[in-house]
């Protein structure tokens, strides 16, 4: 008799990711230090940067969640630079327990009528 292992299982057993989460692209989002404050590691060789990694993938299991991490990290970021609070952020450590992107969703905004551009039409 065969046994019929699925590709699932496969990926399960092994440690592979069918999907496609580059977990640098959401680290990248989130600066490396505030003044002298350290948020995360600089590079992706660091011991801490491959714990940040595990525990990152471990909670975002979907590409649709790692699209909407990435998207709010930055919408996040972004607002506390506008309004001169980089220091209150936390660290990458505290973000990724409290999976913190999550709450992070309501800074995203799409571009409305009034942030374009006042010069982008073309003739």
């Amino acid at each position: 008799m065969d046994t019929v292992i699925s590709n699932g299982e496969i990926e399960k057993l092994f440690g592979i990711r069918g999907d496609q989460i580059n977990f640098w692209e959401f680290y990248q989002c989130y600066p490396v230090r505030v003044g002298t404050r350290v948020l995360r590691a600089s590079g992706d060789i660091a011991q801490v940067a491959k714990k940040h990694e595990k525990k990152y993938l471990s909670r975002v299991k979907k590409t649709a969640q790692h699209e909407l991490a990435i998207k709010a990290t930055e919408a996040f970021v972004n607002t506390q630079k506008r309004a001169n609070k980089l220091q209150y952020l936390p660290n990458m450590e505290t973000v990724l327990n409290n999976c913190m992107w999550e709450q992070w969703t309501v800074f995203i905004q799409d571009r409305g009528v009034e942030e374009q551009e006042w010069n982008s039409d073309q003739i």
